[in-house]
């Protein structure tokens, strides 16, 4: 089941702004906290929920294939990479792969088979000892389990 495209989606901050979830869950429609979660760029709760926030989409961060999307992950991952010990075991360097280069394959196969069976991608780990931590997601359009909520960026053609 190949869906129609994916959006991209970035976040960086503290583990302690992720606490505060009535910025992270949609409200009734028309009230000033829904107005907030539309404009906040904390992680969502329900990952379909990214796709209400309109703002949020950027052309650069659509894609009509699920590789572009896997590339995107990958890279965000290299340029954030999670601090030694998050993913289980301090990285190495030498003859043998570095632990987050084992954890980046592993990540991509995942994903990329959750992806095109409907499943949206989601990475957060921590990127330093002061509690940063980076959260970004690859969302299914339309969504399988918000097939109500339309899609905030059609890709180009």
């Amino acid at each position: 089941m190949t869906l129609g495209h994916w959006h991209g989606y970035l976040w960086t901050g503290s583990n302690k702004d992720l606490k505060d979830e009535s910025l992270r869950r949609p409200s009734a429609p028309g009230t000033p906290a829904t107005q907030e979660f539309l404009r906040s760029s904390l992680p969502p709760m329900r990952l379909g929920h990214y796709l209400l926030r309109r703002n949020a989409a950027s052309a650069d961060l659509t894609w009509t294939g699920v590789d572009e999307a896997i590339d995107w992950m990958a890279a965000t991952y290299k340029r954030h990479p999670p601090m030694d010990g998050d993913v289980g075991f301090p990285a190495v360097s030498g003859a043998v792969p570095l632990a987050s280069d084992v954890e980046l394959d592993a990540r991509k196969v995942t994903s990329r088979d959750g992806l095109v069976n409907g499943v949206d991608a989601y990475w957060q780990y921590y990127i330093n000892p002061n509690g940063g931590v980076v959260a970004y997601a690859a969302i299914c359009c339309p969504h399988t389990h918000l097939p109500e909520i339309p899609c905030p960026l059609p890709p180009r053609p």
